[in-house]
């Protein structure tokens, strides 16, 4: 089995899709998966963060690396077959900056990261209003 992430972050007043990324899960999120799966933990992604930073991702990072701008609890989480949509809107106000990485955490703060990804440098600007979708597809990775 594997899973994959894929990013966007769109313009709510708009809707152009302004990023859209493969993230990466690090090796706490597979943990939790594991651990959900067998009834060990209750750790469920819930919240996207963004900041800072546009240093790699590695597999032990646990945290966003840079500065955290903002966390947001999502919005809404649609399942369709394999795959999960969660979606987070950041108000204007919200999460104003240069945002670099974003990450799915379990909690308002501190928590269980899932995955992180780069988004490129974005400038969201106080009176944007952006939407994250956060699409995450698991599937068989073709080995018997």
């Amino acid at each position: 089995m594997k899973c994959k992430g894929i990013m966007k972050i769109i313009d709510k007043k708009t809707g152009k899709v302004l990023v859209e990324k493969h993230n990466r899960f690090v090796t706490s999120g597979l943990n939790a998966i594991a651990s959900l799966m067998n009834g060990e933990s209750n750790d469920i992604p819930a919240y996207v963060a963004v900041g800072t930073s546009s240093t790699a991702i590695a597999d032990g990072q646990t945290a966003l690396v840079g500065s955290e701008l903002a966390r947001v609890a999502f919005d809404s989480h649609v399942r369709t077959g394999n795959s999960i949509e969660l979606v987070t809107t950041f108000a204007a106000g919200t999460g104003t900056g240069t945002w670099e990485e974003a990450g799915i955490f379990s909690a308002a703060s501190a928590g269980v990261m899932f995955s992180r990804c780069l988004t490129g440098t974005y400038t969201k600007r106080a009176v944007d209003v952006i939407e994250v979708h956060w699409t995450y597809t698991v599937q068989d990775d073709g080995v018997d």
